[in-house]
């Protein structure tokens, strides 16, 4: 019960995350409630939250304040990944977190079961923009600021290296996502 401040849903729409504000305090809890089990799991968040979910919509992604946590089920519990800052996407199978690194700003990876992160060198990535797998995990998209202007980029996953430019012109472009055939950015 109480006052729900933020709610994501996952594509398959079997589970539903919330964020309720603790009443007179400055905690909230995020929970993630699974719909088809009615099992749940619950985080004391105290700041900004950005929720990912997998295509298939059993993992998902926190991310608070410079920490991410993500959940599977067959984690017992939430995972917490250290040096990962926004943007961030979780791969279409739930097992890999990319971001960008919040010491170097590079592009990195995590397993979403394990701390390790690999940095790939890359051009900054826009952390108040949006960073997202292709349907089929093969490709990222993002938001890039090079020679004073913000455009936006896509590569093969793995391969920051590879970048192809999606808009090369003077407007403002940010907060790029794949259309669900994987054949378009959108932004």
């Amino acid at each position: 019960s109480g006052v729900i401040a933020a709610a994501w849903r996952p594509p398959t729409g079997h589970q539903l995350a919330v964020i309720r504000p603790t009443l007179g305090g400055t905690e909230s809890t995020l929970t993630i409630l699974d719909d088809s089990t009615t099992a749940s799991t619950e985080l004391p968040v105290d700041g900004a939250l950005q929720v990912d979910w997998s295509a298939d919509g059993s993992a998902w992604l926190a991310f608070e304040d410079g920490t991410v946590f993500g959940g599977r089920p067959d984690l017992p519990v939430a995972h917490r990944v250290v040096g990962l800052g926004t943007p961030l996407a979780l791969d279409p199978s739930g097992s890999t977190i990319a971001g960008r690194d919040v010491t170097s700003g590079d592009l990195s990876f995590a397993p979403l079961n394990g701390p390790a992160s690999v940095a790939l060198p890359t051009t900054p990535l826009d952390p108040s923009s949006r960073l997202d797998f292709s349907p089929d995990g093969r490709w990222l998209a993002g938001a890039r600021h090079l020679n004073g202007a913000w455009d936006i980029v896509a590569w093969p996953a793995g391969r920051p290296q590879d970048v192809i430019a999606v808009t090369a012109d003077a407007a403002l472009a940010a907060d790029p996502a794949w259309s669900p055939s994987g054949d378009r950015v959108l932004f």
